[in-house]
């Protein structure tokens, strides 16, 4: 009597054929290898698993470095701006600063201390004043707040959401995580 065992993993099967003698399951030794197999792709998967949720559980963390752009399209001399951000992030809520410079001409630049509260995949942020500037002659940093979402984009890190500030024309900023220190 022939006895066919049937194992799942992912998506695939595999048939194994053995034999029962006296009342016990007898795998041929190609058959046993491949059993071996599929547990030893079995125990992978499952370690895989358990890194995927344990990255999820830890998920997100907004400390490091943030590069990108901050877009003000209605903006009276330039309609984006090269942006960085440094975060630190103790539980909930965050602080460091933020660094914002002219595309063409990275002389004009300006530091901002910032804070903020972390609530799910989102940041909200203010920043609380100018530490460093070099402005553009007649012209002045503007001191901005805003939400940001965290979401993957193209496989990166992204922090991406709209920013106001006072006495500004608002817009909206895009950063990629380039550092986690």
């Amino acid at each position: 009597m022939k006895k066919v065992t049937l194992f799942a993993v992912g998506l695939s099967l595999l048939l194994l054929n053995g034999s029962v003698v006296n009342g016990q399951s007898r795998l041929s030794k190609s058959a046993y290898k491949s059993e071996r197999k599929i547990s030893e792709i079995s125990a992978l998967a499952k370690k895989e698993t358990k890194k995927r949720l344990a990255v999820r559980r830890k998920f997100p963390k907004y400390s490091g470095k943030w590069k990108g752009t901050l877009y003000q399209p209605n903006g009276t001399l330039r309609s984006k701006f090269n942006f960085t951000v440094r975060l630190y992030q103790k539980g909930q809520k965050i602080s460091g600063f933020s660094r914002i410079a002219l595309i063409d001409a990275t002389q004009y630049y300006g530091v901002m201390r910032l804070r903020g509260t972390i609530k799910g995949n989102r940041i909200s942020f203010a920043e609380t004043k100018i530490t460093q500037e070099n402005p553009e002659p007649d012209s002045r940093w503007c001191i901005k707040s805003g939400k940001l979402k965290l979401a993957y984009i193209k496989g990166k890190l992204t922090l991406k959401g709209n920013w106001q500030g006072a006495d500004c024309t608002p817009g909206t900023i895009v950063l990629r995580k380039v550092s986690g220190k």
